[in-house]
Order: structure tokens, then sequence, then C-alpha cells
């Protein structure tokens, strides 16, 4: 379960960078509400993407999951590439020229997102079988999983909700101790508080 789900899982991770640099390349400074709408899809796709990989998985094998995936991949979201995308040729918002000042306030900043993407990934690729070890079994882990899915729909809901209005620093200091948070929750309350994990 935790192979291919969580492959697919980190790979998802990984394309929201170059998909925030298009936004931002064609909206500028208003592309915050694209990159929530673009974030919310990808959490919509987290919650059925559980319960449908571990579906695939017990009729396909793992292998046979990962296929389907790769499949999904080339011969979906290749062809939506090629027809959505901009070339690069076109007009649009260009960033600012010149080079990054790696200040203070800048290296902070790549500790904090390389060591938040750190935890993410690892609690993504290990989520299922660490909420297997607390008691659940594999169908009652692929659907607590989808719990972090869930939470992050939420949260992008409130931030299209709430307008740009708001501190995103306050926000990130909020999710940061939501994960020992969690954690903590299930070591307490053991299995019936597993879903804690997931949702931290």
């Amino acid at each position: 379960l935790s192979s291919s789900s969580a492959a697919s899982d980190v790979y998802k991770r990984q394309l929201y960078g170059p998909a925030y640099a298009v936004l931002v390349a064609l909206h500028g400074d208003a592309a915050k509400k694209p990159i929530t709408a673009v974030s919310l899809l990808g959490a919509f796709g987290g919650a059925l993407g559980w319960p449908l990989t571990l579906a695939m998985i017990e009729a396909l094998g793992w292998r046979g999951a990962c296929f389907v995936w790769a499949g999904a991949h080339l011969l979906l979201c290749l062809p939506l590439y090629a027809a959505v995308l901009p070339d690069g040729r076109a007009g649009g918002h260009r960033p600012a020229s010149g080079p990054v000042r790696w200040d203070g306030t800048m290296i902070r900043l790549a500790i904090l997102f390389a060591g938040a993407w750190w935890v993410a990934t690892a609690m993504s690729a290990h989520l299922p079988r660490l909420l297997i070890r607390l008691g659940l079994t594999a169908a009652e882990a692929a659907l607590a999983a989808g719990l972090m899915a869930s939470a992050a729909i939420a949260v992008r809901l409130i931030v299209l909700a709430a307008s740009g209005k708001g501190s995103p620093v306050a926000a990130a200091r909020a999710a940061t101790l939501l994960h020992p948070l969690g954690a903590l929750i299930a070591f307490v309350g053991g299995k019936g508080a597993a879903g804690a994990v997931a949702l931290g």
C-alpha cells in the first residue's frame, strides 16, 4: 500500500512547484487564488487517491497500480500539458531579474521549506504503514490516510473564502505545530486516535 500510493503522492507534491511557477508567470501578483485552487484540486485528488490505489492494489497488485498511474500521466496529463500550458513565447508577467539575495531571511526560509517538505514527504511515504502499526487494517489505514487530503481541502477552502485575509506566517506556524500535536494525540489515544496523525 505505501509503495505505490506514497509514490503518487510524493510525485504530485513535486509537480506543485512548476505549476505554481506557471501561474505566477501568467497572473503575477494575482496568482494567489489560482495557486490555492490548483492545490485544492490536488487535495481532492489525494482524498480519492488513497482508497482508489488500495482498490487497484487488491485487483492488480502494486506493480499494476503503478502502471495504471503511469498510464494516466501519459494518456491524460501529457495531452493536457500540451494543450493548456503556455509555450513560453506568449506574453504575461515576467519575474524581476537579478540575483537572489541570500540574506538571513532567505536562508531561514530555505531551511523552513526544506524541513517542511522533508517531514511532509516522509509522512506521505510512511503514513499507511505507520497507521497499520497503530493497529489499523490496510483498508482502515487507507481511509485514515485520506484524512490528510480532507484536512488539506478544508484549509484551502478557508483560504479561498478568506480572500487574502490573514497572515501566511501565522498559518505556517499553526501548520508546523499540527504534526507533533497529531503524533501526540495518536500516541496517547492509540488505534482509536490514529487518524490524528493524518489530520496533523
